[in-house]
């Protein structure tokens, strides 16, 4: 757990480093120290009553670590707080997806199929017959490129289409060979 410092189990949060960072006062202290200057040299010039107040800020958003006279910048701050805003880890055809846009398509067959069967979930029910400007307008939730995602949806055998291209219809797939969460159908 990220902690405010060695005693505390209190996760560390950012209003008090954006704090610490927006203070005017502190704002020329933080820039010596991260040009390498010690906090005793930073505070220097500084009235103590001031200095004790940088001071208790400073710990108080963690921005310092060691003990007085000995404190130094802590610089490991700001990835602990990145890393707890971290955005999970995107899995399965969500990789691909920007909301239910398509933002790539995968190199990797497997995967591709997977995402274009999620499409098609979404876009058909199986069975259901559609002519060519329903199936357009249906794919445009995905992709700009409809026709492109249509050319994949028949090539990967997930849509039929009549001989003269008119009409399509979603495939009964009996069973997916392969494993992923399907959503809410449109």
């Amino acid at each position: 757990m990220i902690t405010i410092d060695q005693d505390s189990a209190t996760p560390r949060t950012w209003r008090p480093v954006i704090a610490a960072l927006a203070n005017a006062d502190l704002q020329p202290v933080l820039g010596r120290m991260l040009l390498g200057d010690s906090l005793e040299d930073a505070l220097s010039g500084i009235a103590p009553s001031k200095q004790r107040r940088l001071r208790d800020a400073l710990n108080r958003s963690g921005l310092i670590i060691g003990t007085e006279p000995h404190e130094e910048l802590n610089r490991g701050v700001f990835a602990e707080l990145l890393a707890q805003a971290a955005e999970p880890k995107r899995q399965g055809v969500q990789r691909f997806l920007n909301g239910d846009r398509i933002a790539q398509y995968p190199a990797d067959l497997t995967e591709r199929e997977q995402l274009l069967a999620w499409v098609a979930e979404r876009a058909l029910e199986p069975g259901e017959v559609v002519d060519e400007a329903t199936i357009n307008a249906r794919l445009e939730r995905f992709s700009p490129d409809t026709a492109l995602l249509r050319r994949y949806l028949v090539d990967f055998a997930l849509l039929d289409r009549t001989r003269d291209g008119s009409k399509y219809t979603r495939r009964i797939v009996p069973e997916l060979r392969f494993d992923y969460r399907p959503a809410a159908h449109i």
